[in-house]
């Protein structure tokens, strides 16, 4: 197995994220870490494009920063070592303040609060 870059291995992350590749997108973490990020199950947001903000490596460790933009934008922040040769986000998360949702969710209601019963006119 060819040995890939730390930059590599962080954008190949993002693509398959992007192309709603979640194996692709999970293979490249840990199962503490993919926890992390999904701690109720649910999938993350969609995102139709990435920017790498930050990307840096020590020898075997690493840290990275991508924005995601779609339905919204959110920044995920890992940590990664490379293991065997291989790169794997070991420590994942999604900072509250970094998830944005589109103005028109912002301004409709949640779709959690329940509609009251309808009631015939007399």
């Amino acid at each position: 197995m060819e040995e890939i870059g730390f930059e590599a291995a962080v954008a190949a992350q993002a693509r398959a994220l992007v192309g709603g590749d979640d194996a692709a997108f999970a293979s490249w973490l840990t199962p503490a870490a993919l926890l992390a990020l999904r701690p109720d199950g649910r999938r993350l947001p969609r995102a139709r494009k990435y920017d790498i903000v930050r990307a840096s490596h020590d020898g075997g460790r690493g840290e990275s920063e991508v924005r995601f933009r779609g339905a919204g934008s959110f920044v995920m922040r890992e940590t990664w070592e490379c293991r065997d040769g291989a790169w794997k986000a070991v420590a994942a998360e999604l900072p509250s303040d970094g998830l944005r949702l589109p103005w028109w969710r912002r301004l409709l209601p949640s779709g959690t609060e329940t509609t009251p019963q309808r009631r015939e006119l007399s």
